[in-house]
């Protein structure tokens, strides 16, 4: 949602004449607000404030916008609206996506760092890696015991004797 927050912001800050991108910055602000206070709320007052945003955002899907920045943005929230607000019904999905970005951080450091990969089989093994060790440090797992059920336990080679 912040994403889509700043996009709007832009397209508001281009035409602050139109009113379009201001009533959805206030609807995902105000979804965003929901979510953050579901808890404190009774499920019918949720469901029904939840209702209330989906049948603001059809309507304002339905509106034509002439500005051609304005009409892709409509287009993109029309295409994958049955995804704008799936945060309001599932808790385990957040308005926003920090914890991805978060998950991002350290490949970008080590780009910056590094100058990226030497081999191509480096960067292969450490995009496949990379999200199982993310998914498995927010999970709480133990990265090394995640690692030996996917991969198997070490074998290494015993030395003979001198």
């Amino acid at each position: 949602m912040a994403h889509q927050l700043r996009n709007l912001q832009g397209v508001s800050d281009a035409h602050p004449d139109l009113r379009w991108p201001k009533a959805m910055q206030f609807l995902f602000r105000y979804a965003i607000h929901l979510h953050h206070q579901r808890t404190q709320q009774c499920v019918d007052q949720v469901e029904e404030k939840a209702a209330w945003l989906e049948r603001h955002c059809d309507r304002l899907g339905e509106r034509c916008l002439a500005p051609p920045d304005t009409g892709r943005l409509q287009h993109r929230y029309c295409k994958y609206r049955q995804n704008l607000f799936v945060f309001l019904y599932r808790t385990d999905v957040d308005p926003t996506n920090n914890v991805a970005e978060q998950a991002l951080r350290a490949s970008g450091v080590h780009r910056k760092v590094t100058g990226w990969f030497r081999s191509q089989w480096g960067a292969k093994t450490y995009a496949a890696l990379a999200p199982v060790i993310d998914t498995t440090e927010l999970s709480g797992i133990r990265v090394f015991e995640a690692l030996q059920t996917l991969i198997g336990i070490p074998a290494l080679p015993i030395r003979a004797g001198p």
